[in-house]
């Protein structure tokens, strides 16, 4: 049916049967000019539509552009809708007549039409559908939709909210990941402080913890007591640590307590050793965390008051002996003068002449004593001047060369590649070298070997001198030095102390270390300036 208003109705119809779905607000067909052809509302047929419907179709008013749409805020009861407007072309549905009418010329228009039985009006009615411009126009509730993007509004704030949250977890979490980081930064630096402290102490430093296992022990306790640390950590201090110690660490049982107390201990190498231990207990008022056991070496101390109380004996001695000296070489002359005057008095052969000459002897004799203790108590006076020490060295051993060689001991020396000069006193030297090698002579009665060393540090040079001797009992060690302190049957007991009062004298030492198994090492230290 080709009636003009067939068509119309025909959509009229569609859009009243499509219209009454709930989520549908209005469909509609309206012209290029807006005029509304069809309606859902059949009252709004032949009016102009809205405004802002207008201005929709004229923005859009191309058939290849997909479908327009908007949010329209015009509807009377205040809701919004979502329109959509979509070109119509009513001759597309009759299988695509129309098209191919457009594309035909006239003539073949015509026949197609005579072919078809069509009339002129039926033609004017498609030409005009075939120029015509028609808009379809859809509105949509928005009820439902509006529903779901509140719903949607409320999980995306939810959301916001719960990844705010876990933004901010994250953040602190960071912040107390920086944070423990640094703590343990500075507790690593904090711990390697404390840990370099404790081993550059000078006092030893042994703790055990609540267990009573060893969990700190400095270097300078391992080197007093003989200890390799790696193997003392994790030790009860029973296998371990000497007897003496151990006594007392075991005496003490309060918290508050301090125990002090001297013992002498044997280290790994066999040294005797003098130690001050202080045991001390650390923990809290309620809670006992373990022992702190401080030992101090007091080796060198106790070899420092052992010399000074020589030296003061010494001092009183030769102040003694220099009174003594003046007291007695007064009569000692008025003994020599009448023993002489009583042999130029006697006969050549009388046997007062043979007394005589005794006294006087006797005389000398006590006067070379009494010398003696005088060179020991005066100050020396040293005649200082460049030396080289190895020509020294080898001066002393060719005045003894011939006693050496009769007692059949062998000689070797070390020296360093580098002259070593020092400023002293040849003659004093060489009396205490003399000393010293007559001292080893006499120590190997059967033969045996002399060893000479010399080397240097930055300030001082020192010259060992060790034999295979019998060596000095232990019980008489300290007493060497004392002046007139002899085992020998002939010696006067000055020999070792003149030498130590003369290596003094030069600002050095003169230490002896001895056993009765492998002999005795004298050391003597000098200053090289």
């Amino acid at each position: 049916n080709f009636a003009p208003d067939s068509w119309i109705i025909a959509v009229q119809t569609v859009i009243e049967d499509s219209s009454q779905h709930p989520s549908i607000a209005l469909l509609s067909m309206i012209d290029a000019k807006g005029k509304v052809l069809a309606h859902s509302d059949f009252t709004l047929v032949g009016q102009i539509t809205d405004t802002q419907t207008m201005r929709l179709v004229e923005n859009f008013g191309h058939e290849k552009l997909p479908p327009q749409s908007q949010i329209k805020r015009e509807r009377i009861d205040g809701k919004d809708v979502f329109q959509i407007i979509k070109t119509y072309h009513p001759m597309r549905a009759n299988d695509g007549m129309a098209q191919r009418m457009r594309r035909m010329s006239p003539g073949n228009i015509g026949r197609m039409m005579r072919d078809r039985e069509l009339s002129l009006a039926q033609k004017r009615i498609l030409d005009e559908l075939s120029q015509n411009q028609y808009y379809l126009i859809a509105e949509l509730e928005m009820t439902e939709f509006q529903a779901l993007v509140r719903k949607q509004f409320v999980q995306i704030v939810i959301l916001s909210i719960i990844l705010l949250l876990v933004g901010t977890g994250g953040l602190l979490s960071l912040m107390t990941l920086q944070g423990y980081r640094g703590s343990q930064r500075r507790l690593r630096r904090i711990s390697a402080f404390t840990d370099i402290l404790v081993s550059s102490l000078p006092i030893g430093l042994i703790a055990t913890d609540v267990d009573g296992t060893i969990r700190t022990c400095n270097k300078s306790a391992c080197e007093m007591l003989g200890l390799i640390q790696e193997r003392a950590l994790g030790q009860a201090p029973r296998n371990i640590l000497p007897k003496d110690l151990l006594e007392n660490m075991s005496h003490g049982n309060q918290k508050d307590e301090q125990l002090h107390r001297e013992v002498t201990v044997i280290d790994g190498a066999g040294n005797e050793k003098s130690l001050h231990s202080t045991l001390l207990y650390f923990g809290d008022k309620e809670h006992q965390h373990g022992m702190m056991l401080l030992i101090q070496d007091l080796s060198q101390l106790k070899e420092l008051e052992t010399e000074l109380r020589r030296s003061e004996r010494h001092a009183a001695l030769g102040k003694m002996a220099a009174g003594l000296a003046h007291e007695l070489r007064n009569p000692l002359s008025s003994i020599k003068g009448l023993a002489l005057l009583l042999k130029a008095t006697s006969p050549k052969d009388a046997i007062d002449q043979a007394k005589a000459d005794l006294l006087v002897d006797e005389v000398e004799r006590l006067n070379r004593s009494i010398s003696e203790l005088l060179e020991y108590s005066r100050s020396a006076r040293l005649n200082k001047q460049n030396i080289e020490l190895p020509n020294l060295i080898e001066k002393a051993l060719h005045l003894v060369h011939s006693d050496l060689k009769a007692a059949n001991i062998t000689i070797s020396h070390q020296f360093p590649d580098t002259s070593h000069t020092a400023t002293a006193d040849q003659d004093k030297l060489i009396q205490v070298l003399l000393n010293l090698f007559l001292n080893s002579i006499q120590a190997m009665p059967n033969g045996g070997h002399l060893a000479i060393r010399m080397w240097d540090d930055t300030n001082s040079v020192y010259i060992e001198i060790s034999d295979t001797g019998t060596g000095i009992e232990p019980s008489i060690r300290d007493q060497v030095f004392d002046p007139y302190f002899t085992t020998k049957l002939e010696g006067t007991g000055l020999g070792l102390s003149l030498s130590a009062k003369i290596i003094e004298d030069h600002l050095g030492s003169l230490s002896i270390d001895s056993s009765n198994e492998s002999g005795t090492v004298v050391t003597i230290r000098l200053p090289l300036h």
